[in-house]
């Protein structure tokens, strides 16, 4: 009865180590995990601020466009100035066109 006492016992605190070294490893994972997520959340921020500055600039590029455009088309320094209105609703959709494509 003794050895299977003592058995038991060496079962135990085996467990008990073994739970230990489990809380550890949790605890570690839990702790790369809290570093992943801030990582990751830093780079998606990072992302949006890219895409919210291309579409800033885009706009910008739009307008510009426009402008030329009814300039070209007031002068008539073409010959295809209302080929050139015509070409004012494409700027407008074409960066949702270009969303939609990739």
């Amino acid at each position: 009865m003794r050895g299977t006492l003592g058995a038991c016992e060496h079962t135990i605190l085996g467990l008990k180590k073994e739970l230990e070294e489990l809380k550890t490893a949790k605890a570690k994972d839990d702790k790369e995990f809290e570093e992943y997520k801030v990582k990751t959340q830093s780079q998606f921020d990072a992302f949006a601020k890219r895409i919210q500055y291309a579409e800033l600039v885009n706009q910008a590029l739009v307008d510009a466009a426009k402008l030329v455009l009814e300039m070209i088309h007031l002068v008539g320094a073409s010959s295809s100035s209302s080929n050139s209105l015509q070409l004012l609703p494409q700027l407008k959709t074409a960066p949702a066109a270009l969303r939609s494509n990739m």
